[in-house]
């Protein structure tokens, strides 16, 4: 069933859903669970998410298909055992394969075991407001009905340090604890925006209207590059496409899917992350960003027509649910004759 289920992968593997349970007993609906996914060198990483997030969160662990697997899996075990705070919030569900990088197949995963109703979708080597946990109750009555339907996305602004810190293991020490802080931070150039040297990625955030902001506003400057992250419903939400292995476009194709669909992104005004520095495999990194930029291009159009297709067959083509899918789906190329086609 499982292997179905995620079919337009490379393959699922031995998967052991909640390999780890967590000691919470008791969910609360609407309490936000961070979803992530991890490999065994990133553990003290999440580790360090666990102890300064306090809430639940569910991550997939993936290691590699090989004759240590199960040495490999004792000393998980072992190290979720001596520390208090992964005990107390983090679900682990493990999948064993030999397919690397298989990032939105993890993703899913991590989104279908996660046992509250509102998730959000993080990279594991951020820190967050803690106060996430519990923002839903103080939202408007507006914004909360959108997301309870599955229509909305709540975006939390992205931070990195501009230096890398000497200590790693002292990084929750160095999170803002403040909005106020961090602006300060930002003003003393030890702190910008999320890898500013890519604007499309989270320049439609607006950083410079959220320094001011004190009420969450609309993401009104959408591009089929933007990768925030965010909170959304688990169910009635979409799911991230498996066919994107390996780096780039692979996140953006999971918001590019849920923008076609109708759901609109506000930002949070007094909510951010923080990201704890590591290094990348550059080499890696830009080769399958060539591979998955042409898969992206065939993508995109692939949603468009699908869900074009979908709400004319509902009624909802001229409604306001296909709003998003008109403004960025006529600037891909042929739009116009391919929706003569459809109509």
């Amino acid at each position: 069933m499982m292997s179905k289920w995620f079919s337009q992968g490379l393959g699922s593997g031995r998967l052991e859903p909640f390999y780890l349970r967590s000691e919470q007993t008791h969910v609360v609906p609407h309490e936000v669970t961070i979803t992530t996914l991890v490999t065994l060198n990133r553990l003290p990483v999440l580790q360090r998410l666990a102890e300064h997030y306090q809430g639940p969160i569910s991550a997939v662990l993936h290691i590699d298909d090989n004759e240590q697997q199960d040495r490999l899996l004792e000393e998980t075990r072992q190290m979720y055992l001596d520390h208090p705070a992964m005990r107390r919030h983090v679900d682990i569900h493990v999948l064993v394969d030999k397919y690397e990088r298989q990032f939105n197949l993890w993703r899913n995963l991590a989104k279908m075991y996660a046992r509250t109703d509102y998730i959000l979708m993080l990279d594991v080597d951020f820190l967050v407001s803690p106060s996430i946990r519990q923002i839903l109750p103080t939202l408007a009555p507006n914004l909360i009905d959108a997301l309870r339907l599955g229509k909305a996305a709540l975006v939390i602004p992205a931070f990195e340090e501009k230096q890398k810190t000497t200590n790693n293991n002292n990084k929750t020490d160095l999170f803002p604890t403040s909005k106020k802080e961090l602006i300060h931070q930002v003003k003393q150039h030890k702190v910008d925006m999320f890898h500013s040297f890519w604007l499309k990625g989270h320049g439609a955030t607006n950083y410079t209207h959220w320094y001011t902001a004190t009420a969450p506003y609309k993401v009104v400057d959408y591009n089929y590059a933007y990768e925030p992250y965010v909170i959304i419903k688990k169910e009635d939400t979409a799911w991230c496409d498996e066919r994107f292995i390996g780096y780039g476009a692979n996140k953006a194709a999971c918001h590019f899917e849920l923008y076609i669909s109708g759901v609109d992104y506000f930002v949070l005004p007094d909510e951010y992350l923080l990201h704890q520095y590591h290094p990348y495999p550059e080499n890696t990194r830009s080769y399958e960003r060539q591979l998955n930029r042409k898969l992206y291009d065939h993508f995109r159009e692939e949603i468009c027509f699908r869900y074009a297709r979908s709400m004319m067959a509902r009624g909802q083509w001229d409604t306001e649910q296909a709003d998003n899918a008109k403004r960025e789906c006529r600037k891909i190329k042929h739009w116009k004759d391919l929706m003569e086609n459809v109509q």
